[in-house]
């Protein structure tokens, strides 16, 4: 129930239409705290309403950036943002420096950069089978700085020791990880590059998932140092559609505001439900900025629910987010949305004469 305020008088006639009264701030707001967070309060479903939908958006959100991260690592396990660099033509054989190819790796959006050079087949003890052997950058693959040798994938069910020979030579040997399509030969055998070899007739870059290929294909190009003909870059897998720019353009990014909006609808009809309430008020000798204050004070206790809601389960699913910045932002553009569209849909309500939001109940 609407408290009076404290008066030193009886408000005169022209009360209803004053703007001063004896309220002071600190009152509206615990005023404010009661009718919205208050067991009995009318406001609490809504607030309740608030919790649910800034949790539920959290939630989408989380959803929408799963759908996205498991696309992409589809994707990219497939050979979308592996580029090789090699001569343009067989007839013009090209040479790129392998200096300039590991460079590569300090350029933003690159994850790694190196060399390969195709070798010639080893022998593997245990195991009498000849494999094929390539020198690749540690820069490529950094599980090389710490073996002498890799086995591909498809060869652990033959060569699965800590050490072997490999062509006579005693060397610490580990299964090769998983790469993305493209950065190695899953049958053969992977050694690092030696102190000699400084061109190499391919130079392979891993971008970031999220950097287009055709974006920084052209700038790799230049800065790399080629001798003899002119060099390519191709990307293993060239995907139909930009998922991030899909992402971007997706329908669901409006609905923070459509939430916004349902909750402001929800609210502007508890309130007005609230007319003869807010006749209380008046007629006890509230004034029209201490209504508008105290309508307001609720308005942003509700919508602070919502986004202490949405940052609650932010925090919980935090890991599922490909960046914070977009919960984050939902729940702003939720909160304020419904912020805006309340304080529109209401403001009537603190300059209207007592008699007749009395009439509304």
């Amino acid at each position: 129930m609407p408290r009076t305020p404290r008066v030193d008088e009886r408000p005169s006639r022209r009360a209803g239409r004053d703007f001063s009264d004896s309220w002071r701030a600190t009152d509206l707001v615990r005023e404010a705290i009661a009718n919205v967070l208050g067991a009995s309060a009318r406001m609490f479903p809504i607030a309740a309403l608030a919790a649910l939908l800034g949790s539920g958006l959290a939630a989408f959100v989380a959803y929408e950036s799963v759908e996205l991260n498991a696309e992409l690592d589809g994707l990219a396990w497939r050979g979308h943002g592996v580029i090789t660099y090699s001569q343009a033509a067989p007839e013009n054989p090209a040479q790129i420096s392998r200096t300039s190819c590991e460079r590569l790796t300090r350029t933003p959006g690159v994850e790694a950069a190196g060399s390969v050079i195709a070798g010639n087949r080893m022998s593997v003890t245990p195991g009498t089978d000849e494999v094929q052997s390539q020198r690749v950058s540690t820069t490529l693959l950094p599980q090389l700085s710490r073996f002498d040798a890799l086995i591909g994938r498809d060869l652990l069910d033959r060569h699965q020791p800590d050490f072997a020979l490999v062509d006579g030579w005693l060397a610490s040997v580990a299964p090769l990880s998983r790469q993305r399509e493209g950065v190695s030969n899953a049958y053969a055998l992977v050694l690092p590059l030696l102190p000699t070899d400084s061109k190499a007739g391919s130079c392979i870059v891993v971008l970031d998932r999220f950097v287009r290929a055709d974006a920084v294909a052209t700038e790799q190009m230049a800065s790399l140092e080629v001798t003899g003909g002119a060099i390519i870059g191709s990307e293993v897998l060239q995907a139909t559609s930009d998922p991030v720019a899909a992402f971007l353009d997706r329908p669901g990014r409006f609905l923070p505001y459509l939430l916004g909006m349902l909750g402001a609808i929800a609210t502007i009809i508890t309130f007005r439900l609230r007319s003869s309430e807010f006749a209380t008020y008046r007629m006890s000798g509230t004034g029209i900025r201490s209504l508008l204050t105290l309508i307001a004070c609720e308005t942003l206790l509700v919508t602070g629910v919502a986004s202490s809601s949405a940052a609650l389960s932010v925090f919980v699913l935090h890991d599922r987010y490909l960046s914070l910045a977009t919960p984050i932002w939902s729940g702003v553009a939720l909160a304020g949305s419904w912020a805006a569209i309340t304080v529109l849909g209401t403001v009537d309500l603190a300059f209207r004469r007592p008699i007749d939001l009395a009439k509304d109940r």
